[in-house]
């Protein structure tokens, strides 16, 4: 979610540029060692950037100066996982099952406000997955 934002463009040989924020918090906890539960859970809330960006008639900024680190997504607004996980370990061997549920809330990306965040047109998308493990230990 990392990047940066053209928030000032006036001067041809000095163009201003401007951080791009977010909130990321995780959290992971084990019990047991023979039978484990784990479970880790988080949350990221996109911030927008530091300074305003020029806005156009509507209030939208132009969501072409908003570079993102990594292909990061223009129009999350917010996302959240939690993955609870079981394991059996036997001697070398563990086998395992994780569930991932990971939701976000995307808007859209042609609608940014003065920050670069989506803040219309939200809607959640959820993502469920299963993952199965066998491990051997050398």
């Amino acid at each position: 979610l990392s990047g940066y934002a053209l928030y000032d463009w006036s001067d041809p040989l000095l163009y201003k540029y401007t951080p791009l924020r977010s909130s990321v918090s995780f959290l992971s906890f084990s019990v047991g060692r023979k039978v484990q539960f784990m479970c880790m859970g988080g949350y990221i809330k996109e911030l927008g950037t530091l300074h305003e960006m020029p806005v156009d008639a509507n209030g939208y900024c132009d969501y072409s100066k908003i570079y993102y680190f990594s292909g990061g997504m223009r129009h999350m607004n917010q996302m959240f996982r939690v993955t609870p996980t079981f394991a059996y370990n036997l001697g070398r061997f563990t086998f395992a099952i994780e569930y991932d549920n990971t939701c976000v809330q995307y808007g859209s990306v042609l609608k940014l406000d003065s920050f670069g965040r989506a803040l219309e047109n939200l809607h959640w998308i959820t993502n469920h997955r299963g993952i199965g493990l066998v491990r051997y230990s050398f």
